[in-house]
């Protein structure tokens, strides 16, 4: 079963959603699955699209076409762009969202202007979802687009690990405050000991499970998207620690 699978900050009680949905059914028929990834990407926020779209997009079978719509300049110039990336598609606007997956290799398209007709202010519908739609039925279609060599990217701090040491950032929270950050699990092991500082928070880990320190209190451990994450038992550790993303957190062996 060919997948859509759609990335907004729409919202879920947004009136929006629905017209795209319709939009691919109407080109695509039937067949296509639609799968509401996430809607609650922070309002025109391009910084914590960027993030959950590489958290997120591993998931989902090869073949999948994202469909992802954070676009707070919607109806100017900026471009729409395709990309391909370890056999699945997106699509969206060329603003940043992408980032992560260009720094990756991934191949950008550059898709032809939005048609007359369609709304300034709704390209969701009548721009993205449509290509979405043809790319999810035919993915050949990619080849009769060109290569967009510069697409925009934002600037954004790496990680890094050396010496022993590890510097790296929070980027984001979920839904629970726990937050995500953009260090590889793989950076840490568990079978040793690690204090990570973030602001003047020193905690200890990587713990296996929330419910390894006691209600309210810190703890890092290896997040189910492959990057550390911050967390408080029972609370949010985003209240606790009030980061300004992105907030360094360094990492060092005890």
């Amino acid at each position: 079963m060919k997948i859509i699978a759609i990335i907004t900050d729409f919202g879920y009680d947004s009136p929006y959603v629905g017209p795209v949905k319709a939009q691919i059914y109407k080109i695509a028929g039937e067949e296509i699955k639609i799968i509401d990834v996430f809607h609650e990407i922070e309002k025109h926020s391009i910084y914590e699209a960027l993030y959950w779209i590489y958290f997120l997009y591993k998931d989902y079978p090869e073949g999948t076409v994202f469909l992802c719509v954070i676009d707070p300049t919607v109806g100017t110039e900026r471009k729409g762009i395709a990309l391909e990336f370890e056999k699945r598609f997106f699509v969206g606007p060329d603003n940043g969202i992408f980032t992560l997956l260009i720094n990756k290799g991934a191949k950008v398209y550059e898709l032809p202007p939005p048609p007359a007709s369609a709304s300034k202010t709704f390209h969701a519908r009548d721009y993205f979802s449509v290509w979405a739609a043809k790319i999810a039925v035919s993915p050949f279609i990619l080849k009769t687009l060109k290569i967009l060599k510069e697409p925009v990217k934002m600037n954004i701090k790496k990680p890094l690990k050396k010496a022993g040491k590890i510097i790296g950032h929070a980027v984001t929270k979920d839904k629970f405050g726990n937050l995500l950050t953009d260090i590889p699990n793989k950076w840490v092991s568990e079978n040793k000991k690690y204090i990570l500082k973030i602001k003047s928070f020193e905690i200890k880990g990587p713990l296996k499970t929330y419910a390894d320190v006691p209600e309210k209190n810190l703890l890092f451990l290896k997040g189910s998207f492959g990057f550390l994450e911050i967390a408080a038992n029972k609370y949010s550790a985003f209240e606790i620690i009030k980061p300004k993303f992105p907030e360094k957190a360094g990492i060092k062996e005890i």
